[in-house]
C-alpha cells in the first residue's frame, strides 16, 4: 500500500531520517524510565515498576537490535524501497508508546503530586520530540503522541483532585497541539524530500538546460524588435499574476480620476490584504505561496469581469478600482470578493486556504488623488485587521484624524532623544515575604508639547519607522547605568522589556554586551522581558538570540505569560529565568485564574524558572498569590511606577516600613 502511493526513492530518505534519529531516542526513553522505575520508589508497587522497566527494556533491545540491522544493511537492494523498514519502525515506535502509557495508566491511582506531574512533563517532552523527530512519517508522528498523552490526560481530566485535573487539562490540550505539529511537520518534511529529488532532476539535466537556454539566447537574437516591445509591455505587468503593477495602476487611477471629474462620478478603491498567507509561505515554501497569488489574482479578474481595474500592489495585497458605484455597491463586492477568495484552492497534494481584509475609500468623498486614496484605503484595512480580519472597513474621518496623530507623532519621534524628551520611570517588584525589592522594570515614557504620550501610541509608531533600535539601545543603557548608581542595592536587577523589532536585529548581542561594559553593571542583574508574542514571528531566530543572551550572563523573562505562543515544549527548549503571568490572570484569580497560576507555578518548580505576578493591586490578591507560592509581586498596590528620584524616595520608605516591622515582631517576641 505505501509502496503504491509513493516514489520509491522518496520512501528510502523518510526511512533513512526516521532511523538515523532512532538510537538517541532509545537512549532518552531507557534513560527516562530507569528514572520513573528507581527515582520514585513508592511502597508496594516497585515489584510492578521493576516488571514494567524489563518491559521497557525489551521493547528497547528489540528496538536497538532492529536499528543495528538497518545500520548494516543501509545502501542494499533489499532495503532500497524501505517499506518493511517502515512497518517495523511503526511498529517498534507505537510499542515503546504503548509502554510508557501503560505507565501512566496503571500506576495513576499511587502516583503522588511530583511523581504525576513528572510523568505528565517526560510524556509531553517526548510527544514534543516526535512531532519533530518522527516527521518523515505522519502516521508514526500522530499516533505517538495520542498513544502517549491521551489515556493518561482523560484520567487526568476525570480525577476529583485539583491537579490531576489541570495537569490532565494541559496533557489533553498539548496533545492536540502536537498531533496539529505532527501533522506540519509531516507536510514540510514530505515537501522538502520531493524538492531535493527535483532539484536533483534539475542537476542530471544540467545539459540539456543549458542547450535550450542556448537556443533561447538564439532565438532572442532573432527576434530583438518583438521582445523590445514585450519589455515595455511587462514592465507594467506583474510577472506571476498577469495583472497591473504598482507602477501601471499609479497611471491608471490617476487617468480614472481624470474621467471621473470630468463625468462626476466616484470611484471607490478597494485595498486587498490576504489573511494567512505568510503562514502558507512558511509552511509549503514560496513556490506553494506564488500559486496561491496566481489563483487569488485569476479570481479576482473573473469576478471584476474587466469592469473594474485590478491590480498587485506588492506581496499579498492587490488593489481594485471601481467607478461610478455607491460607497454601499463597494462594500457589497467587497464582500463578494472575500467569499471568492476564501474558497479552497486546490494543489497538487493538497488544499489550502486564505482570506482578504478589505479597506474602501472614495473618490472624491475622501480624497482627489490616487496616492491619497490607496493610503486612506490602506489605513482603514489595518484598522479592520486590528478587530476582526476577513472584513470590510469603509474609511472614515476619524480614521484621519488618527493618520494625522501618528505622522505627527512620527515628526516628533525623530528627534525625541535629541530634544530630551524620553525618559525612563521604574516599577518595583517587591517580595512578597520580605516587602522587599527584587528587581524594578524600566518603562520608557515621552513628554512631548506638554503632553505625556502613552506608550501604546508611539511604540508602534517607532517600530513601524525603524526609531526603536536606537531609542531601545538608548533604554538599555540608561536603565543600566541609573541600576548601577540607584540606593536599592547592588543586588536588586532592572529589567528591561526588548521588541520584536531589536530581538530580529542582528546587532542585538552588540547593543546588550556595550551597555553592561560601558555602566558597569553586572550582567547577572540585567533581565531582558520579551513577549510571548513574539515566539510566533521566528521561533527559531528568537531561541537562538535568547541562548546568545544568556551566555554573557543576562537574564530573560517572559512578559504577559498565558496569553500568547507559549508551550511547555517551548518553555522547555527556551529556559526562561523568569515567567511573568499577565494581569488578567490576577484580575481574574477566583474566575479561572487560580487554576492557571496553580498550574504555572508547578510548572516553573519542575523547569526551574521564577514566577513574577504582574497587575497586583489589592491586599486580597497579594495574600491569595502568597498562598499560591507567588512570592514576587508588581503593581499599583505596590507601586506606580517611579521616576530615578522617586526611586530613591521609595526605598527609604520601604528600609523604614522594614524596621517598623522589625520593631513590631521584636516587642511580640518579647511580650
Amino acid at each position: 500500500m505505501v509502496a503504491g502511493t509513493e516514489d520509491s526513492e522518496i520512501l528510502s530518505d523518510r526511512v533513512f531520517i526516521l532511523y538515523q534519529d532512532l538510537l538517541s531516542g532509545l537512549l532518552i526513553s531507557l534513560v527516562a524510565s530507569a528514572g520513573m522505575t528507581f527515582g520514585f520508589q513508592n511502597e508496594g508497587i516497585f515489584n510492578d515498576k521493576l516488571n514494567w522497566f524489563i518491559l521497557m527494556l525489551i521493547v528497547l533491545f528489540v528496538r536497538l537490535t532492529d536499528w543495528f540491522y538497518w545500520q548494516k544493511n543501509i545502501g542494499r537492494d533489499e532495503l532500497k524501497s524501505g517499506v518493511a523498514e517502515l512497518y517495523r519502525f511503526r511498529a517498534g515506535n507505537i510499542a515503546t508508546a504503548l509502554v510508557w502509557s501503560f505507565y501512566g495508566v496503571y500506576f495513576f491511582d499511587s502516583l503522588s503530586l511530583i511523581e504525576f506531574s513528572t510523568t505528565i512533563i517526560i510524556l509531553s517532552s517526548m510527544a514534543g520530540g516526535g512531532s519533530t523527530v518522527l516527521a518523515a512519517d505522519k502516521i508514526t508522528s500522530i499516533s505517538y503522541s495520542i498513544i502517549l498523552l491521551i489515556p493518561i490526560s482523560l484520567l487526568g481530566i476525570t480525577s476529583d483532585q485539583t491537579h490531576h485535573y489541570v495537569l490532565g487539562l494541559l496533557g489533553l490540550s498539548f496533545s492536540g497541539v502536537m498531533v496539529i505539529s505532527g501533522l506540519k511537520s509531516s507536510k514540510f518534511t514530505l515537501q522538502a524530500i520531493k524538492i531535493k529529488h527535483h532539484n536533483e532532476q534539475l542537476v542530471t539535466h544540467k545539459d540539456e538546460l543549458l542547450l535550450k537556454i542556448k537556443q533561447h539566447n538564439e532565438m532572442l537574437e532573432q527576434t530583438i524588435h518583438i521582445r523590445t516591445k514585450e519589455v515595455v509591455r511587462v514592465s507594467n505587468i506583474d510577472p506571476l499574476t498577469n495583472l497591473a503593477n504598482r507602477k501601471a495602476f499609479s497611471t491608471i487611477i490617476n487617468d480614472l480620476i481624470r474621467n471621473a471629474q470630468k463625468m462626476q462620478q466616484s470611484i471607490a478603491v478597494l485595498f486587498i490584504d490576504l489573511d494567512g498567507f505568510k503562514a502558507i509561505n512558511d509552511q509549503n515554501g514560496h513556490a506553494t505561496g506564488d500559486i496561491v497569488l496566481a489563483r487569488v489574482a485569476k479570481r479576482l479578474s473573473e469576478i471584476t469581469e474587466n469592469k473594474y481595474e485590478v491590480c498587485r500592489w506588492g506581496g499579498d495585497e492587490f488593489i481594485v478600482a471601481m467607478v461610478n458605484v455607491t460607497v454601499e455597491q463597494a462594500k457589497l463586492f467587497a464582500t463578494e470578493v472575500i467569499k471568492e477568495i476564501k474558497r479552497p484552492i486546490e494543489l497538487s497534494v493538497n488544499a489550502v486556504g486564505v482570506g482578504a481584509t478589505i479597506g474602501i475609500s472614495i473618490y472624491p468623498d475622501h480624497a482627489s488623488t490616487g496616492d491619497d486614496l490607496i493610503l486612506l484605503a490602506d489605513t482603514a484595512m489595518y484598522k479592520q485587521k486590528l478587530v476582526k480580519i476577513s472584513n470590510v472597513l469603509v474609511f472614515t474621518e476619524q480614521m484621519r484624524e488618527v493618520l494625522l496623530f501618528n505622522s505627527s507623532l512620527k515628526t516628533g519621534l525623530e528627534n525625541a532623544l535629541a530634544n530630551n524628551q524620553l525618559y525612563l520611570v521604574y516599577q518595583p517588584v517587591v517580595d512578597g515575604q520580605t516587602n522587599n525589592v527584587t528587581f524594578c522594570e524600566a518603562l520608557l515614557r515621552w513628554r512631548w508639547d506638554d503632553k505625556n504620550i502613552a506608550p501604546d501610541d508611539f511604540i508602534p509608531i517607532a517600530e513601524q519607522y525603524g526609531f526603536i533600535h536606537e531609542i531601545g539601545a538608548w533604554v538599555l543603557k540608561r536603565a543600566c547605568f541609573d541600576a548601577v548608581e540607584w540606593s536599592l542595592g547592588d543586588d536588586v536587577a532592572i529589567s528591561v522589556n526588548v521588541s520584536v523589532a531589536q530581538i530580529m536585529n542582528d546587532d542585538i548581542i552588540d547593543i546588550v554586551e556595550n551597555a553592561i561594559v560601558s555602566s558597569g553593571i553586572s550582567p547577572g542583574r540585567l533581565h531582558l522581558e520579551i513577549t510571548e508574542s513574539l515566539f510566533a514571528e521566528n521561533i527559531d531566530k528568537v531561541i537562538d538570540v535568547v541562548r546568545k543572551l544568556q551566555a554573557i550572563g543576562t537574564k530573560i523573562s517572559i512578559d504577559d505569560f498565558g496569553t500568547g505562543f507559549s508551550s511547555l515544549a517551548l518553555l522547555q527548549n527556551l529556559s526562561a529565568n523568569i515567567v511573568k503571568i499577565d494581569k488578567c490572570f490576577i484580575s481574574a484569580l477566583n474566575q479561572g485564574g487560580r487554576a492557571i497560576i496553580q498550574a504555572t507555578m508547578n510548572i516553573a518548580h519542575d523547569l526551574k524558572f521564577d514566577v513574577v505576578a504582574e497587575g497586583v493591586e489589592t491586599a486580597e490578591q497579594v495574600e491569595a498569590l502568597k498562598l499560591l507560592g507567588v512570592n514576587n509581586l508588581q503593581g499599583y498596590y505596590f507601586s506606580k511606577p517611579l521616576r530615578y528620584a522617586e526611586l530613591n524616595t521609595f526605598n527609604l520608605i520601604q528600609q523604614s516600613l522594614d524596621k517598623v516591622t522589625e520593631k513590631q515582631k521584636t516587642i511580640r517576641s518579647s511580650m
